[in-house]
């Protein structure tokens, strides 16, 4: 199995340095668990960070027991959206360096597309739809707040069971969902990386921050 983190660090992300930086580290924690011996099988994670077009970085695909936890200081938070550019990368990566290993492409963001200056949304598309047809154990899936996040993931061709567009307060919430759902690629129960109900709900139910009473003046 290998696992591709598209995060998006964009200058919005800020105040959620913490919250990825935790859900990112328990979906790593968990597969090293899975993985740990005597399993026979291995697995890889490659991270993505993406801004504005021209602050795009790719990491190499590290083995899951040699993956150090991630620190908020990893991620500098700054610049605009290239969301194709860095969606389609991720694609090509995976196309190239995973043919015929099970994959998931995880796409955070929390914002729309401003930036990218290589790829176009019918672009990326294209490259969903013929991925699906020559890399059928590949699973993209599209996570963010944003209200364009179900549109653009209907844009590229994700079916409701590859997106989440989680409630803006509950981004700790849909890590967890992705944690769930390549878990039970990982153990069997599915063929590939998605999203069940129980997901989609948990994820997109509104989460309300504790009412704090007004001390009387």
């Amino acid at each position: 199995m290998n696992v591709i983190f598209v995060q998006d660090v964009s200058g919005s992300m800020e105040n959620q340095r913490i919250s990825v930086t935790n859900g990112i580290n328990e979906i790593i924690g968990d597969l090293q668990q899975r993985y740990k011996e005597p399993c026979e099988y291995k697995a890889a994670i490659c991270v993505i960070k993406f801004s504005s077009h021209d602050c795009i970085s790719t990491g190499p695909f590290v083995p899951v027991h040699e993956m150090s936890l991630m620190s908020v200081k990893d991620l500098n938070c700054d610049g605009m959206t290239a969301l194709w550019d860095a969606t389609a990368i991720a694609i090509e990566r995976m196309n190239t360096e995973s043919a015929g290993v099970p994959t998931t492409t995880y796409i955070f963001t929390d914002g729309d597309n401003n930036d990218s200056k290589l790829y176009t949304q019918h672009q990326v598309n294209e490259m969903i739809a013929k991925n699906k047809t020559e890399n059928p154990m590949h699973s993209v899936l599209f996570i963010g707040s944003d209200p364009s996040t179900r549109r653009n993931a209907e844009d590229i061709g994700l079916d409701r069971v590859h997106s989440i567009q989680h409630d803006a307060n509950a981004t700790p919430v849909a890590y967890e969902a992705c944690r769930r759902a390549l878990g039970r690629c990982v153990s069997g129960d599915t063929q590939s990386t998605e999203f069940n109900h129980d997901d989609i709900v948990m994820s997109e139910t509104p989460q309300y921050e504790p009412h704090t009473p007004r001390t009387p003046h």
